[in-house]
């Protein structure tokens, strides 16, 4: 075992926090995309660009892991290594119910139908089984680790290349997703952390977007 860095260890149950977005945004599906009048245009679009969000906020944190943390926690616990690298190898599992829930909701936005409805619906309840499968052997045994052996700043490294990789449309709808799931303390770091134009964005701004937009939606 290569020796952890003599420095404060990160709290990895943020990771667990995290997860949380993607656990409720596929829980709610049924409801917000089946739901859903199959010839509304601007509630497919509205809807549509949620997930649009969410999907691609995903593909973000899991190309951030596998260029950060899990590198590292495979030279650091090398007698894990077998843990670990079997949970990593799920990304790419999921990879390709990812792609098609993306798919499938950009074609219910581009053509609202009830069949491009029920389509859009269907690929992100196969994204569910998959993604909560990864999720749930990632929180029990990858979890643990990652706060024996990555550091706080690692950690924020892991983050702040999660958001440059975030290719959504809404990043203010990102961050408040995120900080509705993380602890006082953690937002309070993150809007401490952030650029000061994109904190004053956010303050005055981004967060009362956030609020009317998921205020819609969850309506």
């Amino acid at each position: 075992m290569t020796t952890a860095p003599e420095v404060p260890l990160c709290d990895a149950t943020a990771m667990t926090r995290f997860h949380g977005i993607f656990r409720e945004a596929l829980d709610a599906a049924p409801r917000f995309v089946g739901a859903a009048p199959a010839d509304d245009g601007d509630r497919a679009e509205f809807v549509g660009s949620y997930y649009d969000n969410v999907l691609r906020l995903l593909h973000a944190h899991h190309e951030a892991e596998d260029v950060t943390i899990y590198p590292q926690m495979v030279e650091r616990l090398a007698e894990q290594a077998d843990v670990i690298n079997r949970v990593n190898a799920e990304h790419e599992v999921v990879l390709g119910s990812l792609e098609a829930a993306e798919q499938a909701v950009s074609a219910w936005r581009a053509d609202p139908s009830s069949e491009t409805r029920d389509a859009a619906g269907a690929a992100l309840a196969t994204l569910k089984t998959i993604l909560l499968e990864h999720l749930d052997h990632e929180e029990a045994d990858v979890v643990p680790l990652i706060g024996q052996c990555i550091t706080v700043a690692e950690w924020d490294t892991m983050s702040g290349t999660a958001f440059g990789m975030f290719s959504g449309d809404k990043v203010w709808l990102a961050v408040g997703l995120i900080q509705e799931q993380m602890l006082a303390e953690e937002n309070t770091k993150m809007e401490a952390n952030m650029p000061p134009p994109v904190h004053d964005f956010w303050v005055n701004s981004g967060r009362t977007m956030f609020q009317d937009y998921v205020g819609e939606l969850r309506a």
